[in-house]
């Protein structure tokens, strides 16, 4: 028979024991302190290595000598490179060029309806105001005339509607000058992905692609009651304006899919 101080004895042995390993699982668990770069060259098995390790310490300072940044990065300033804004290039009209209209405004204009106050018409150019916009916009022009003057005048304000965007990966322009529904200039350089089409009501215009051959093909321009049928690189006269067909093509429906751009796609001048 064990007495209760025998069982006294025994627990507490058995508790001593538990704390032993308690401890020494601990102090197991936790990484051992780096006082030394030999220590971690220790663990690095090529020698070659490991000199390099030892070489580091010696060219790199203590972490405790590293200065502390006075600021934080949120109240840093960052540099800021200037850069100069694209300057806009008037555009020059070859001199070999027959038939030519350019645009140049210091901003590009997409698409603007409105009035056009005039405050210059010469011979290849006129220049005039955007109601709103507060930038002047310049036609520039080459007529297949030796007069290079439209019909207008300085002091004139026209009507003026207008697009020069980019769509499909072609130029889809147009520019048409009236004056109390009178046609002053038209200029159209446009297409889709069918035979072309384009109307104005005031004034009445009409201007459609027909059937062609060899990827060319006529266009039917109506000006009120006139009318004519344009073959490209043709110039007419449409009751008392003069036009010219500058080119008119269309593609393949076969190679529709292959070719980049619209399908048909007409270029004419009035004046």
């Amino acid at each position: 028979m064990y007495d209760g101080a025998f069982f006294m004895r025994v627990t507490c042995f058995l508790a001593v024991i538990a704390l032993i390993v308690f401890f020494t699982g601990c102090s197991a668990s936790q990484p051992r302190k780096i006082t030394s770069i030999e220590q971690i060259a220790g663990t690095v098995p090529k020698k070659q290595m490991r000199k390099r390790w030892i070489n580091a310490e010696r060219k790199v300072p203590p972490v405790e000598k590293i200065p502390l940044p006075e600021k934080s990065v949120t109240q840093r300033k960052f540099t800021i490179i200037a850069t100069k804004k694209p300057i806009a290039k008037r555009p020059v009209i070859s001199p070999d060029s027959p038939v030519a209209v350019k645009l140049f405004s210091t901003r590009p204009i997409a698409k603007y309806t409105g009035p056009f106050k005039v405050f210059k018409s010469a011979p290849g150019n006129v220049v005039g105001n955007l109601e709103n916009l507060r930038i002047p916009l310049e036609i520039l022009f080459k007529l297949p005339e030796d007069s290079q003057r439209l019909r207008v005048e300085e002091g004139m304000t026209l009507s003026l509607e207008l697009r020069d965007e980019v769509k499909n990966a072609a130029l889809q322009r147009h520019i048409v000058l009236t004056k109390n529904n009178q046609l002053r200039f038209l200029y159209l350089s446009e297409g889709s992905g069918k035979p072309f089409i384009w109307t104005s009501d005031s004034p009445r215009i009409v201007i459609q692609q027909r059937s062609g051959e060899k990827g060319t093909s006529p266009v039917e321009i109506t000006i009120g009651r006139d009318k004519q049928i344009l073959k490209v690189g043709q110039k007419v006269k449409i009751g008392e304006y003069a036009a010219m067909l500058i080119s008119s093509f269309f593609t393949d429906p076969k190679k529709k899919i292959v070719v980049q751009g619209d399908p048909y796609h007409i270029t004419l001048i009035i004046y």
